[in-house]
């Protein structure tokens, strides 16, 4: 197993191949392709980093509008707001939320939709 290693372009090109033929679906067989990799890692980096379908690009005013209300309704429910915003993975909302929007709404420089006024702890 290798442990703590990043994963090598080399690494990267072999899991975006057997997706390709396998789909997302023999991680299996795929992580037997890569020595000292573990399935799940596997997968995580796929649904994480590598998937075509993430959008890595910078959050629009509109993301960040639909990640504030998601989380007025559903809290810290990263995977279920994730789902409201295509193309963006549970990491990158709890991230976006942790390092950026918090601080704002704690701040008062952002308007929290439903027309809360006070300030909330989160």
């Amino acid at each position: 197993m290798i442990k703590g290693q990043q994963w090598t372009p080399k690494e990267d090109a072999k899991v975006v191949k057997y997706v390709k033929i396998h789909r997302n679906k023999k991680w299996a067989f795929i992580t037997k392709q890569l020595e000292g990799r573990l399935e799940k890692r596997c997968r995580d980096c796929w649904r994480h980093h590598l998937n075509p379908d993430i959008n890595k690009g910078k959050w629009s005013n509109e993301e960040d509008n639909v990640l504030i209300q998601a989380h007025t309704e559903l809290g810290n429910h990263w995977v279920e707001i994730a789902k409201r915003l295509s193309g963006r993975t549970d990491g990158q909302v709890r991230s976006r939320w942790n390092q950026t929007l918090k601080r704002i709404i704690m701040n008062n420089e952002l308007p929290i939709p439903g027309g809360q006024t006070k300030r909330t702890r989160f």
